[in-house]
């Protein structure tokens, strides 16, 4: 197999990183174990869950405060109505 010089010595351009076509291709990557992989992508979907569980807590709690701020006017305004009555 051909020694290649590292990938970062075939880098060209000064304020984005481009690499030549084909410069990737011919590179070999570590790739991890297929059990590695498993494992990153269940700590991948545990994480997900999570961000979702937080967004959804999250839009209940914007739902809750709004209901309340509601309640609070629905309130008020009765009470001023039989105040006015009264």
């Amino acid at each position: 197999m051909e020694q290649r010089p590292p990938l970062h010595a075939e880098v060209t351009g000064s304020s984005s990183v481009r690499y030549a076509s084909g410069t990737v291709a011919l590179n070999q990557f570590p790739v991890p174990t297929l059990s590695e992989q498993r494992r990153i992508a269940a700590i991948l979907d545990k994480a997900d869950a999570l961000r979702r569980k937080r967004k959804r807590a999250i839009e209940l709690l914007d739902s809750l405060t709004q209901s309340m701020f509601r309640r609070c006017l629905v309130i008020r305004t009765q009470t001023q109505k039989v105040s006015n009555v009264g």
